[in-house]
């Protein structure tokens, strides 16, 4: 599981209004979050990371090392 979940539940945000600020479904975010599972597609990909970090640092979320897995 990646460290974004906790750090979502840090800042008081859902998995839906993270997809919601990304434009990806929560399906999407959920298989991130609790899997692992990233996009195949490497543009997808980037777009995610820019937009939860965007997401994150908007959130005052700690942004240093929500990627990596636990």
């Amino acid at each position: 599981m990646l460290k974004l979940k906790k750090y979502l539940l840090e800042i008081g945000k859902s998995q839906a209004a993270l997809a919601e600020h990304c434009r990806v479904s929560t399906a999407t975010v959920s298989q991130l979050v609790n899997h692992n599972l990233w996009p195949k597609s490497e543009k997808i990909k980037a777009h995610l990371i820019s937009s939860i970090t965007t997401f994150m640092m908007r959130n005052k979320g700690n942004i240093y090392q929500m990627y990596e897995v636990e």
